[in-house]
Protein backbone atom coordinates (compact mmCIF):
# COMPACT_ATOMS: atom_id res chain seq x y z
CA UNK A 1 0.00 0.00 0.00
CA UNK A 2 1.57 3.20 -1.11
CA UNK A 3 2.03 5.82 1.51
CA UNK A 4 1.40 9.72 1.14
CA UNK A 5 2.64 13.11 2.60
CA UNK A 6 0.29 15.81 2.70
CA UNK A 7 1.67 19.18 1.48
CA UNK A 8 -0.33 21.08 4.36
CA UNK A 9 1.35 19.56 7.43
CA UNK A 10 3.89 21.87 8.10
CA UNK A 11 6.30 19.85 11.03
CA UNK A 12 6.91 16.48 11.99
CA UNK A 13 4.18 14.90 13.61
CA UNK A 14 1.40 16.74 12.34
CA UNK A 15 -1.32 15.20 11.08
CA UNK A 16 -3.71 18.05 9.45
CA UNK A 17 -4.90 15.72 6.61
CA UNK A 18 -6.38 13.38 8.59
CA UNK A 19 -9.73 12.37 7.65
CA UNK A 20 -9.48 14.80 4.54
CA UNK A 21 -12.53 15.04 2.21
CA UNK A 22 -13.46 11.52 4.62
CA UNK A 23 -10.81 9.96 2.18
CA UNK A 24 -7.38 10.65 3.99
CA UNK A 25 -6.66 8.96 6.84
CA UNK A 26 -3.19 8.70 9.37
CA UNK A 27 -1.62 5.48 8.80
CA UNK A 28 -0.97 3.62 11.72
CA UNK A 29 0.49 0.82 12.65
CA UNK A 30 1.85 -1.20 15.59
CA UNK A 31 4.32 0.03 17.38
CA UNK A 32 7.64 0.77 15.41
CA UNK A 33 11.21 1.43 16.22
CA UNK A 34 14.69 1.92 15.34
CA UNK A 35 17.77 -0.20 16.18
CA UNK A 36 21.41 0.47 15.92
CA UNK A 37 23.25 -1.88 13.13
CA UNK A 38 26.64 -1.94 12.52
CA UNK A 39 26.53 -2.80 8.86
CA UNK A 40 23.07 -0.11 8.24
CA UNK A 41 23.50 2.08 11.15
CA UNK A 42 20.28 2.16 12.22
CA UNK A 43 17.35 -0.15 10.81
CA UNK A 44 13.26 -0.43 11.53
CA UNK A 45 12.14 -2.98 14.13
CA UNK A 46 8.94 -4.45 14.65
CA UNK A 47 7.05 -3.89 18.33
CA UNK A 48 8.88 -6.70 19.76
CA UNK A 49 12.08 -5.25 18.14
CA UNK A 50 12.73 -7.80 15.28
CA UNK A 51 14.37 -6.40 12.39
CA UNK A 52 11.30 -5.46 9.37
CA UNK A 53 12.39 -6.51 5.93
CA UNK A 54 11.32 -5.76 2.56
CA UNK A 55 10.52 -8.12 -0.22
CA UNK A 56 11.89 -7.25 -3.77
CA UNK A 57 9.06 -9.88 -5.10
CA UNK A 58 6.34 -7.50 -4.12
CA UNK A 59 4.53 -5.42 -6.45
CA UNK A 60 1.66 -3.45 -6.78
CA UNK A 61 1.13 -3.04 -2.85
CA UNK A 62 0.32 -6.89 -3.19
CA UNK A 63 2.63 -9.09 -0.88
CA UNK A 64 3.96 -12.24 -2.74
CA UNK A 65 5.23 -13.96 0.96
CA UNK A 66 2.64 -16.43 1.07
CA UNK A 67 2.65 -19.81 2.57
CA UNK A 68 5.75 -20.97 3.21
CA UNK A 69 7.63 -18.00 2.25
CA UNK A 70 4.97 -16.25 4.86
CA UNK A 71 5.54 -18.87 7.39
CA UNK A 72 9.43 -17.92 7.33
CA UNK A 73 9.08 -14.43 7.03
CA UNK A 74 5.64 -13.38 9.06
CA UNK A 75 4.46 -9.91 7.75
CA UNK A 76 3.55 -6.97 10.33
CA UNK A 77 0.06 -6.32 10.41
CA UNK A 78 -1.92 -3.55 12.01
CA UNK A 79 -4.76 -4.32 14.03
CA UNK A 80 -8.02 -4.17 12.73
CA UNK A 81 -8.68 -0.79 15.45
CA UNK A 82 -5.60 0.86 13.91
CA UNK A 83 -7.07 0.33 9.81
CA UNK A 84 -8.57 2.98 8.11
CA UNK A 85 -11.99 2.64 7.89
Amino acid sequence: MPLYFFANDAAPGDATGHMAGDVWFVAKLPTLATAASEEFDSILTGPNGMTLYTFANDADGMSACVDACAANWPPLFAADADRAS
